[in-house]
């Protein structure tokens, strides 16, 4: 689930902040595995977000896609 920041908890924050690497390891994965495309990479990873039961912020979401590029590359 995606939120803005300003409406999340600090603990809500929290717990989305110690999920930063499983979701970034998660988004890596569908990157190399292909499942991953330009105009989706936001819900993939609200949906990951969900799987692990944290509410993420917009920021947050752009900064586990930007590290999945990093990891993975840009082309895939």
């Amino acid at each position: 689930m995606i939120r803005p920041y300003r409406d999340i908890s600090p603990a809500a924050r929290a717990a989305a902040e110690l999920a930063y690497d499983d979701l970034l390891d998660a988004a890596c994965r569908a990157r190399q595995e292909g499942r991953w495309r330009a105009d989706d990479q936001r819900e993939s990873i609200c949906a990951e977000a969900r799987r692990l039961g944290v509410i993420i912020w917009p920021a947050l979401a752009d900064r586990v896609a930007s590290g999945a590029r990093q990891l993975v590359g840009s082309t895939a």
